[in-house]
């Protein structure tokens, strides 16, 4: 009569089984959340340079390290009748075109500049380094929680074992 007892009902296992497999289905859950927050954080800000980009387009200024053959049909087609425009008022008028180059000249210069004084600067270097350091601070935290929730688990079953080894 005992065994039927003992056959009939669950293991003794299955509860500690069920609760370790829910609590890894909440912590995978919780990491899916952080990476889907990570990545709509990212998505965000290639929006943001993808609309910089399009009102640099609508402006008629091509975008720094865009070649022309990245750009749309459309667009090209566009900025030709434009440059059409310009060269033939360019031919007509020497100081127009004079004006246009110093203009590019100065554009030129300035882009320059700013490039330059990026990579010269060590303050502007030290606040990328950080932010960066931050952002993988940020993105690994709970790293050691997870290894230390592991090994305090693998210990409890050690423990467990051997308790159950000698009682």
């Amino acid at each position: 009569m005992d065994e039927d007892k003992r056959s009939k009902g669950l293991p003794t296992w299955f509860m500690g089984g069920v609760l370790v497999l829910l609590t890894l289905l909440v912590g995978l859950t919780w990491l899916n959340g952080a990476m889907l927050n990570r990545q709509h954080h990212q998505l965000m800000a290639m929006r943001e340079d993808i609309q910089g980009l399009a009102d640099n387009l609508e402006q008629g200024l091509n975008p720094e390290g865009v070649e022309e053959s990245a750009l749309p049909a459309s667009t090209l087609r566009r900025n030709r009748r434009f440059l059409r425009v310009q060269q033939q008022e360019d031919s007509s008028d020497p100081a127009l075109k004079d004006l246009r180059e110093s203009r590019d000249s100065a554009a030129k210069a300035v882009r320059d500049a700013r490039d330059v004084q990026r990579k010269v600067s060590i303050e502007e270097n030290a606040r990328l380094a950080d932010e960066k350091a931050k952002l993988d601070a940020a993105a690994h935290w709970w790293r050691p929680w997870l290894y230390g929730a592991l090994a305090l688990a693998f210990l409890a079953v050690l423990l467990r074992a051997w308790i159950r080894r000698r009682g």
